[in-house]
C-alpha cells in the first residue's frame, strides 16, 4: 500500500486549503439561503440580509480558523526542522572530537 498519498491527504496545510477554497466559493456562489427549513427559520428570525450575512460570517469565521491552523502547522514544522537541525549539528560536533 502507498501510505504517501493518504498521509498526504490527512496534512493539515492541505486539508486548510480545500476548506479555504470551499468556504470562498460558497461566499462567492450562494445568495440564496432559504432552501433548507433551518435556513427558512433562520431568514423568518433575521430576514433575508440578515441570514445572508449570518452565513458570509460564519464562511468568514471558519476560513480565519483554518487559516489559523494552517498557520500552526507551518510553526510547528519549522520548529521540529530546527530542533533536527540542532540535533544534526550536534552529533556532527560530537563525530569530529571522537
Amino acid at each position: 500500500m502507498n501510505y504517501g498519498v493518504m498521509r498526504d491527504l490527512c496534512n493539515p496545510r492541505f486539508i486548510g486549503i480545500i476548506v479555504v477554497a470551499t468556504l470562498v466559493a460558497a461566499l462567492l456562489l450562494i445568495d440564496d439561503v432559504s432552501s433548507s427549513w433551518r435556513s427558512a427559520m433562520l431568514v423568518a428570525i433575521l430576514g433575508q440580509v440578515g441570514a445572508l450575512w449570518m452565513f458570509r460570517l460564519l464562511c468568514l469565521l471558519f476560513i480565519g480558523l483554518a487559516l489559523w491552523a494552517i498557520w500552526q502547522d507551518v510553526k510547528s514544522q519549522t520548529r521540529v526542522d530546527r530542533i533536527i537541525a540542532q540535533r544534526n549539528k550536534i552529533d556532527k560536533g560530537v563525530r569530529r572530537d571522537e
